[in-house]
């Protein structure tokens, strides 16, 4: 969960060689790969390779629910 008052969780993620895959199951979640930005929404999904992410921040007024799997693991 991440909530608008968290900030860019993707600042706290060094950009990395990874391939990555988000699903959103609730809210709205800004995604930033490179210069362009998306707004995903419940049921939308998002493959990217990982140095392009610049930005993850729920947008609107709740959280923002999401699923993330990341390959090779960063933690």
């Amino acid at each position: 969960e991440l909530k608008p008052e968290d900030g860019n969780l993707a600042t706290l993620l060094s950009p990395r060689e990874t391939e990555e895959c988000i699903y959103v199951t609730d809210g709205q979640l800004e995604v930033k790969l490179g210069e362009k930005i998306y707004l995903l929404e419940r049921g939308d999904s998002s493959y990217f390779e990982g140095v392009f992410l610049r930005r993850l921040v729920a947008k609107g007024d709740k959280p923002v629910r999401f699923l993330i799997a990341i390959t090779p693991s960063i933690f």
